[in-house]
């Protein structure tokens, strides 16, 4: 069970096993979706319980009953109290045996854009049979205001044959072997250095903690691009930051990380039964193998209760899954022009 890098899909393309008319380029491993028709939420809707997409009610019901259009006149603001769907202006077709998820950008998840499609459909999902669907999509955000625009490119479309993690002791094969590199503070960690939750799972992830420095929102409205200057910088090394509720911020792992060039990292929300005051990194959970990207790993926070974050805390945790093909050369990586892999850039 692997993901389909930029050589599996344009062979399944040629194959007819993926078709996606007007496309634009694929990446290392996804591809670009771009908002087309926009929705927003009926005055006075209320989802019925069991809620959208039941088990017996369609997506045409569900929008026409819950859901009204906007017309497009310039710019959206997206806020953390609005909730809004979109169709992408690209369709799909996937062969029986692939299936698809799409997720945030990481450079919209940066503004804490949030997207994915709609989890409760599973015609996307379906490995059983082929599918031809334009997705229904769910668009907001963790913790700040961001400015949209018809076209906006805020989520990537990724085509697999299953989403199965390695083992924890395929994992430690990879480091022991030299081939998944984890540094921390400038020293390379050996299996014995690394932690793994839940612990004594055979398919646990590795914990990941809290890196020295935030960047904390101020609170703007965001534009992608010109985003930086709404952010100031908290460094954690002289002691904890008292990160107030609904507070945003952008932080970075402790641990520096270089994944084998046949394998992606699947980065969790957070762990599980920890640290419940916080949302982190829910938005854009896929990272790529060296050639793709290298460096710490950053992270969209927000604050559900006021908290003192802390360097060092553990937070979440990193799972691999294999490309059916792997990715060489710093060429495969996402941006037009690039020579080498992409940086970390907390």
């Amino acid at each position: 069970m692997s993901i389909l890098s930029k050589r599996d899909l344009l062979d399944q393309e040629r194959k007819g096993n993926v078709v996606i008319p007007d496309r634009e380029e694929f990446s290392a491993f996804s591809l670009d979706m771009k908002i087309g028709r926009l929705f927003k939420r009926k005055p006075g809707a209320v989802f019925e319980t069991p809620g959208p997409f039941d088990d017996e009610e369609t997506e045409a019901e569900f929008v026409t009953k819950y859901l009204e259009e906007i017309e497009w006149n310039g710019e959206v603001i997206v806020g953390p109290n609005n909730q809004y769907w979109y169709y992408p202006q690209e369709d799909i077709f996937l062969a029986e045996g692939l299936a698809g998820k799409i997720t945030s950008r990481s450079s919209w998840a940066r503004l804490a854009a949030r997207t994915e499609n709609q989890e409760e459909q599973n015609y996307l999902r379906n490995f059983t049979q082929e599918v031809w669907v334009n997705p229904l999509c769910t668009l907001g955000s963790t913790g700040t205001s961001y400015v949209i625009e018809q076209g906006s490119a805020v989520g990537q479309l990724f085509v697999h044959d299953g989403l199965e993690h390695c083992t924890v002791e395929e994992v430690q094969d990879l480091i022991s072997g030299g081939d998944f590199v984890i540094e921390r503070k400038g020293k390379r960690l050996s299996v014995d250095d690394v932690d793994f939750w839940p612990d004594g799972h055979s398919m646990a992830g590795i914990v990941l903690t809290k890196g020295p420095d935030l960047l904390v929102y101020d609170g703007s409205i965001l534009r992608k691009g010109n985003s930086d200057q709404h952010f100031t910088k908290v460094s954690l090394e002289n002691g904890s930051y008292p990160a107030a509720e609904r507070q945003f911020f952008l932080s970075a792992s402790a641990e520096t990380i270089s994944l084998p060039n046949g394998y992606v990292g699947d980065v969790k929300e957070r762990i599980a039964g920890t640290l419940p005051a916080m949302i982190t990194h829910a938005n854009a959970p896929y990272i790529g193998p060296s050639s793709v990207f290298e460096g710490t790993i950053t992270f969209e926070n927000c604050m559900l209760l006021s908290y003192a974050i802390t360097e060092g805390m553990p937070f979440t945790t990193l799972n691999l899954i294999k490309l059916r093909t792997p990715i060489n050369g710093g060429s495969e990586s996402r941006y037009k022009g690039q020579q080498g892999a992409t940086a970390s850039r907390l």
